[in-house]
């Protein structure tokens, strides 16, 4: 028996994941400490920047998708 789980699903996850990784960097090095490290808070907006942009290409493939489905009805 095989488990298929379609890949918009996958990729969201992923994405949900991306994003709770930079928001919680964000949060434990910008605002819990006297001095905020830069690097940690740069970091955190590249993977919150990044985890957007997988989002979109998610969309995007998920959308093109749904039209070649529509299409061949």
């Amino acid at each position: 028996m095989k488990l298929r789980i379609p890949k918009y699903f996958l990729s969201l996850c992923v994405v949900c994941l991306y994003l709770v990784l930079g928001f919680l960097v964000l949060l434990k090095y910008s605002v819990g400490q006297e001095e905020p490290d830069i690097r940690f808070s740069l970091f955190g907006v590249a993977v919150i920047a990044y985890g957007t942009f997988r989002g979109y290409r998610a969309y995007k493939e998920y959308k093109a998708q749904k039209e070649d489905q529509d299409e061949m009805e």
